[in-house]
Parts: structure tokens; sequence; C-alpha cells
């Protein structure tokens, strides 16, 4: 006779165990989490894409794009890091990462690409943009456009 336990969870995996025929099967499920993502407000951050691999963000390796603050990208897996690519309106650059809650490792907070490592869990990260106009200006001048 050949009993066996219906489902459980190993190394923070989940599996079903299923018999036919006197043949064991595991089936696996690999864990996957969501990375949510903030722009700070009024600084100029219009999009961040999330990417399998470092300067491809498209096709299979574009993840998801978070195009408004708060969004998210799901299906991302466990000990995996993934690339950020932020994009700005015009006359704003990049500024700032934090990690701000949740799981997972933020590779740096001051480089515009960096990488996130998901955890054991969700976790969230916020970008932060400033303006690239000039502020001041030295010398005489006929007219002054900040941001030209």
């Amino acid at each position: 006779m050949l009993e066996v336990s219906s489902a459980g969870t190993a190394g923070g995996n989940s599996y079903t165990l299923s018999s036919t025929g006197g043949t064991l099967y595991a089936n696996a499920k690999i864990n996957t989490y969501t990375l949510n993502v903030n722009f700070t407000a009024n600084t100029g951050v219009s999009s961040v894409k999330v990417c399998k691999t470092s300067g491809n963000c498209s096709g299979t390796n574009l993840m998801g794009t978070v195009s408004s603050s708060g969004s998210s990208v799901s299906s991302l897996v466990y000990n995996t890091a993934y690339y950020l690519y932020p994009s700005f309106s015009t006359n704003y650059e990049f500024s700032a990462w934090a990690k701000t809650s949740g799981s997972g490792t933020l590779s740096a907070t001051n480089t515009s690409n960096p990488t996130f490592t998901i955890g054991a869990g969700n976790g969230t990260v916020t970008v932060t943009g400033k303006s690239s106009c000039q502020t001041s200006v030295s010398g005489t001048m006929q007219a002054f456009n900040p941001c030209s």
C-alpha cells in the first residue's frame, strides 16, 4: 500500500504529490512575488521598466512597466535580481532610489539603474527625480530660460 500526503511545503516551495499506478510524482511550484514601485511626488518620474537582463529591456526580458506611482510588477522569482530602468519627464533626471518596505535587496540608491533582488515576499521601492534645469546664472544676459 502506498500512502501519499497530498500537499505541503519544503524549503519555502509548495508541492503536490500524487500516485498513478504505483509511480509517485511531485509537482513543484516556484514562488513568485511582486515589486511595488512608488514615484516621489512632483519629481518628474514618468515610468520604471523592470527587466531580467542589463541593457536589454524588451521582449521576454521586460517583466513589466510601472507607469503610475504605486503600481507593481508581479511574477518575479525569489532570489533573482531584476534591473530597474526609470524614465523622466522633460527637464528632469534621476536623483535617488530607496527601498521603502517589504522583502528584497536594492543594490544601490545612487545609480539610475540598480538591481532589486526579490526576497521571500513582496518588496517596495521608491524612485525620485530632480529638475535638470539651470537654476542660477552669472554675468549679463538678455533673456534667461532655466531649462534651455
